[in-house]
């Protein structure tokens, strides 16, 4: 009796690790493709897949205008990670109210990429539930997947920048 419970003890194990590689190769790992979920927050023009600018690894940040600690973020940090060779920063505004975002990155002179999605759809498949948040992608030996490599709320910078060289 004890070789047989050893054994289906085993084999629950096997399918629980499988049940668990697929769910986050199908939600944990790769970046959902957008598909008209996404748009430019200033010019809203829907997003078929996200901006492809080349470099090799992409940190996504979620914020919200009620988010007091975003804003140092989004005028000075973040500009700043932009710059470097092999990062590109986008920004996704994740408020409900859309007016308002819109007019809070005028008054703030915002000038990152800043995304947003329709009906929080897209912040939904990310799991973001709070702002800040970020992410941290890094594009695969074929270039057309992104691989996740991080994912947090909050912002310390110092682990950011550490992801960002590995």
């Amino acid at each position: 009796m004890k070789i047989f419970m050893k054994g289906i003890k085993k084999i629950t194990l096997v399918i629980f690790s499988i049940v668990l590689i697929l769910e986050l190769i199908n939600n944990g790992y790769a970046i959902p493709n957008p598909e008209e979920d996404l748009f430019d927050l200033m010019e809203q023009i829907p997003l078929t897949k996200l901006p492809d600018h080349g470099k090799d690894r992409e940190l996504i940040f979620f914020w919200a205008t009620w988010c007091v600690t975003c804003k140092p973020k989004l005028q000075e940090i973040l500009p700043q990670i932009n710059q470097r060779k092999d990062v590109a920063v986008i920004t996704v505004n994740i408020d409900e109210d859309l007016r308002r975002a819109q007019n809070y990155v005028r008054k703030n002179k915002i000038e990152l990429p800043i995304l947003r999605g329709k009906n929080g759809e897209y912040v939904k498949r990310m799991r973001v539930v709070n702002a800040p948040h970020w992410s941290i992608y890094k594009r695969a030996t074929n270039n057309d997947v992104w691989i996740l490599s991080a994912d947090e709320d909050g912002f310390d910078l110092e682990k950011i920048n550490k992801l960002l060289l590995k």
